[in-house]
């Protein structure tokens, strides 16, 4: 078996999944094996994943969709210590606008720092022989 591709979401049966994430929502995209006889087989296969231990799988998949481990556990808690499924969703959707906002504000700082270095950046990545050259010359920028 050789690995020769990630799926691109180009044909239905290896478009990446949706997970589910506290957070946020994560995509997974697989890798697409191929054996000696012609067969594609997508990296989480249940006949692939079924020969990991569970304990290493973080995500549980479902048809197109699918759930972190963390989210569950999390959902499951939440339900256990009485709490109704419509507090439930507040608290997910406040962790997740938390995680939102957290996200813009260094999306933002950074957007300010690279405001005065893109230029060099660019001139870096025309000019370079090597990515370890852009990139020191880019932290050093900086």
């Amino acid at each position: 078996m050789y690995h020769s591709s990630w799926n691109d979401g180009s044909l239905k049966y290896n478009t990446p999944h949706l997970l589910h994430n506290l957070k946020s929502h994560v995509l997974l995209v697989s890798s697409v094996y191929h054996c000696k006889n012609g067969h594609k087989i997508l990296s989480h296969n249940d006949r692939v994943l079924s020969k990991i231990n569970e304990y290493f799988i973080p995500f549980i998949l479902l048809h197109k969709t699918g759930f972190t481990k963390d989210f569950v556990n999390f959902c499951c808690t939440f339900c256990q210590s009485g709490m109704t499924f419509q507090a439930l969703e507040n608290t997910i959707a406040q962790i997740r606008w938390q995680y939102y906002e957290e996200r813009k504000q260094i999306y933002t700082e950074y957007a300010n720092i690279l405001d005065v270095t893109t230029l060099k950046f660019y001139h870096l990545l025309r000019h370079a022989h090597n990515i370890s050259q852009v990139m020191m010359s880019f932290v050093n920028a900086l």
